[in-house]
């Protein structure tokens, strides 16, 4: 069972975090070709969210992704 998210306190101007997802059944189907087009469509998901992915790395069965997060006005 996944634990309660945590929340950066409100004192915080631009909060980072740690996201990481498995595929399902912890299958291997990231090759070079899928992540390059995860890291294209990530990209994209950066710019539309308003988010910035400091950091990031994409293994075969999942990935982790450093995320900074401006607080909304």
């Amino acid at each position: 069972m996944a634990l309660p998210r945590l929340h950066a306190p409100e004192s915080v101007a631009h909060p980072v975090y740690h996201c990481v997802s498995r595929i399902v059944d912890r299958r291997f189907i990231f090759g070079d070709a899928e992540k390059e087009f995860f890291l294209k469509n990530l990209r994209r998901y950066e710019r539309l969210c308003g988010v910035r992915v400091l950091t990031h790395c994409v293994m075969d069965n999942h990935f982790h992704i450093l995320v900074e997060v401006p607080r909304r006005p």
